[in-house]
């Protein structure tokens, strides 16, 4: 499972290390995205980065490493 994996480590690392998002205030009290809409933009992005870095992979290779994140976010 991902969960006990390092990837699953970093994430939360950068999680942590990027509170700042989590935190309310004026400024961010007018912004109209959710954290979590901001989360999935990021982590979108990151799937992609490493789909491309990895073209080796397969259809099914892909869709395991998409299923698996989908399983952290739910």
């Amino acid at each position: 499972m991902v969960t006990d994996k390092d990837g699953y480590m970093h994430l939360i690392q950068y999680l942590t290390e990027h509170l700042g998002l989590f935190e309310s205030s004026e400024s961010n009290a007018a912004a109209t995205e959710t954290v979590m809409e901001l989360f999935e933009e990021q982590l979108s992005a990151q799937i992609i980065m490493v789909c491309g870095q990895n073209p080796q992979l397969s259809f099914a290779q892909r869709n395991m490493v998409i299923r698996e994140i989908d399983a952290i976010v739910y």
